[in-house]
């Protein structure tokens, strides 16, 4: 896996996706909107990151309480801003157009009309995300370690054979 230092870290991205999802006025949450409200390029996989992450997150969202924000967003009520940005004729087609899979939720906040996460649990899955975050470090440092050995070892072979074949060549 390559990493361009451009791209946004993953881990920084999970954290401001758990944010959202638990302290947005909405518990529905999409994946577009995320790219939309985060400036994620189209190439980065919001919907992967969360799917990796179903400890943190539901991975759809129930379709009778995707009617009732249709109906919401019809109205003009719970517009997320990538929808509210749309031209008025594109705003309907988009509203219909959302399925159970386009969007997610906490799994904190799973119920009808349910309120913001309390600051403990949005602590917690912060500290989650820095646990594993520490953990993907520790790994790569290990294998950085792990072939720093084996490189010794090569070089360090490679310098015996060489010196054999030196005193043999003298001979």
């Amino acid at each position: 896996m390559t990493t361009n230092h451009n791209d946004p870290d993953e881990f920084a991205v999970l954290a401001a996706i758990w944010i959202l999802a638990n302290n947005d006025e909405n518990a529905l949450i999409t994946y577009r909107g995320v790219q939309h409200r985060l400036n994620l390029s189209n190439e980065f996989d919001v919907r992967g990151l969360v799917s990796r992450h179903g400890e943190l997150f539901r991975l759809s969202m129930p379709e009778s309480r995707l009617q009732r924000w249709r109906e919401d967003m019809k109205a003009g009520k719970r517009l997320p801003s990538w929808i509210r940005e749309m031209a008025v004729g594109e705003r309907a087609q988009l509203i219909e157009a959302l399925k159970p899979n386009d969007g997610f939720r906490s799994q904190f906040r799973s119920g009808d009309n349910a309120p913001k996460s309390e600051v403990a649990v949005i602590e917690w899955g912060l500290g989650h995300i820095e646990r594993l975050r520490k953990a993907r470090s520790e790994a790569r440092e290990a294998t950085v370690k792990s072939w720093q050995i084996w490189l010794v070892f090569v070089t360090s072979f490679l310098g015996v054979i060489a010196t054999i074949v030196a005193a043999l060549l003298k001979k």
